[in-house]
């Protein structure tokens, strides 16, 4: 960048203007042809600003970087993340299913159905957002190397801009030389046409008279001579816009190296956000993978819990079924309890029949005593009917002990089922299954939290995504020209049009030719 520094002061400093070169006259318009040279044109002219003539490698770089500008800004910008709206209505109507210990088969079966449903409707959101983060990450990262294939090319570019420039300096140096070299060759023959002259003047005072092959061959001399300068008059002016059209373009070419240390600071910026962005997109990954591990094994849990609720029904039906014996039992136990109170009435009667007939036999033996011996086959039989009914008063009693003794037997019976170890661990049982259901609902409500915050770190990322892309559209546009200053007379301009017209005007009122 030294030398770069260099040529530029060079170029914004040109050297102080020499003495004029001396111009050609004669005394004797008659004997010598005069060789007229303009008094305004000085070695100065060397380093004036001429209109700067653009080369065709400097044309095709600046059309080139037009192009990428425009690919650039043409191009589509990067696309918004996915929002995912239905996240929300899955996880509130999830969090929302209550079973209540009352619930029938139906309902449990019913809201098992709507868990599985919605699980599966968490399954494909989830695949369809790993599916749109994967499609955004491989859009930033194609988005990536395009902006690096733009900055090589720009390196490149420049790195051509910089090799051109060095050519065009070396070529100046040259075109400096070859001035110099002009300048000598000037001299040499205006020392040369000054000596003929004078020479001419000493033969005139000598009164020496050439003859007229002298004079003409002196006279044609004179003209190849005037015809040469006039040639590296030209020569130079050509060279001198040249060095002016070189110079203009080699102080482009340092603006533009000038920014280029910018763009790579820009450049870097941006490569530190699309890294970070990388890190983003891979922490998401991350969380919609447990989502998803997550979801799965709610899956496996709701599985389990409906083949647990089967067994559950299982036994459930087994329970009934056993209530059914029980009600069975105790129908029967009204029943033989309705059959005590009918034996009861009975016994009872029997009882007002002995006493009825113990009644008759003491007065059938009063009677006896007191009646014919006929009556006493009678008493026989009415004692005889008197066992009979006492066996059967027997018998019906026992009946009675017996039924009383299984009534005890059965409501015993059906106080030890209500205390058996099965109802109890299934008790136990149903209060495991309350506290599983609980927690899972708890799990599924920090399922939803989880979500709710995967949701706002989209749109968080959605929203540094749009800043990004601003900031990029802002890069992307073209910077504005600082200006343009005339290196004649120092006088800013804000077109290159318009100095170039300046350029045009200033050189003729300085009388360039």
């Amino acid at each position: 960048m030294e030398r770069d520094d260099s040529f530029y002061y060079a170029v914004r400093h040109p050297p102080e203007p020499s003495n004029a070169m001396p111009s050609i006259g004669s005394d004797d318009e008659d004997s010598f042809v005069v060789l007229s040279t303009n008094d305004d044109v000085s070695d100065g002219s060397l380093h004036e600003v001429l209109p700067p003539i653009r080369s065709g490698k400097i044309q095709d770089m600046q059309n080139l970087i037009k192009m990428e500008i425009s690919q650039i800004n043409s191009s589509n910008p990067i696309p918004e993340l996915p929002v995912v709206d239905t996240l929300n209505g899955v996880t509130t109507s999830v969090a929302n299913i209550t079973l209540s210990p009352d619930a029938s088969y139906e309902e449990i079966q019913k809201h098992v159905e709507e868990l599985i449903k919605e699980n599966e409707k968490l399954k494909n959101i989830v695949a369809q957002n790993n599916i749109s983060m994967k499609t955004q990450y491989d859009r930033i990262l194609a988005w990536k190397e395009e902006v690096n294939e733009v900055m090589k090319s720009y390196k490149n570019k420049f790195l051509e801009a910089k090799t051109y420039m060095d050519k065009c300096k070396e070529e100046n140096s040259k075109l400096a030389n070859d001035v110099e070299k002009y300048k000598n060759i000037k001299e040499l023959q205006d020392e040369e046409i000054i000596n003929l002259k004078r020479k001419e003047k000493e033969r005139e005072n000598k009164g020496y008279v050439a003859n007229s092959a002298e004079q003409n061959i002196i006279q044609f001399d004179l003209q190849i001579a005037k015809e040469k300068i006039e040639d590296l008059q030209t020569e130079l002016a050509e060279a001198n816009l040249e060095k002016v059209n070189l110079a203009s373009e080699n102080e482009k070419l340092v603006e533009k190296l000038v920014v280029t240390p910018k763009l790579e600071e820009e450049l870097q910026f941006k490569e530190k956000e699309i890294n970070d962005l990388k890190m983003q997109l891979e922490t998401q990954n991350n969380q919609e993978k447990s989502l998803s591990d997550t979801i799965i094994k709610l899956k496996n849990e709701n599985a389990e819990l409906k083949l647990t609720l089967e067994k559950e029904l299982e036994k459930i039906q087994k329970l009934t079924e056993s209530n059914s014996t029980i009600s069975s039992y105790e129908n029967k136990l009204q029943s033989n309890e309705k059959k005590i109170l009918q034996l009861e009435l009975e016994n009872a009667e029997l009882r007002r029949n002995k006493t009825s007939l113990t009644e008759q036999i003491i007065t059938a033996r009063t009677q006896f005593q007191n009646y014919d011996p006929n009556l006493e086959e009678k008493c026989d039989q009415l004692n005889q009917q008197l066992v009979n009914s006492q066996m059967t008063i027997t018998a019906l009693q026992q009946a009675n002990r017996n039924n009383v003794k299984e009534i005890e037997e059965l409501r015993q019976l059906l106080q030890s089922s209500s205390k058996t170890d099965e109802i109890y661990a299934l008790k136990e049982q149903l209060a495991v299954y309350k506290h599983d259901f609980e927690a899972e609902r708890e799990s599924k409500n920090a399922i939803k939290r989880g979500k709710d915050q995967l949701a706002e770190d989209l749109q968080n990322l959605q929203k540094r995504n749009k800043q990004l892309q601003q900031e990029v559209e802002l890069l992307r546009k073209p910077s504005k020209a600082e200006g343009y200053m005339c290196p004649k007379c120092s006088f800013a301009f804000n077109s290159y049009q318009s100095l170039e017209n300046h350029v045009h005007r200033c050189l003729d009122l300085e009388g360039f030719p």
